[in-house]
């Protein structure tokens, strides 16, 4: 195989180890979903200590407004009477 010579062993490393991280890596898709079920979880966690363990509707995306409309608190069953 004719490769040439090498004018840094080192660069050549990094560019090795650099591809084997790049191809090892996490898809954008699943990334991007898992933020939104560790969301929906701490969503879950604030419900349940406030004794609301019934079943609450959460669709993506997870905007802010859908954030505070499913933490529901006394502000907000004031505005919901």
């Amino acid at each position: 195989m004719d490769v040439g010579d090498s004018l840094n062993p080192a660069i050549d490393i990094g560019q090795i180890e650099g591809a084997f991280i790049q191809a090892i890596g996490e898809p954008p898709l699943f990334l991007g979903s898992c933020a939104f079920f560790a969301i929906r979880e701490a969503i879950r966690s604030y419900r349940q200590e406030r004794g609301l363990n019934g079943y609450f509707r959460f669709d993506a995306p997870a905007t802010p407004e859908q954030i505070r409309l499913a933490c529901e608190d006394d502000i907000l069953r004031k505005v919901w009477r």
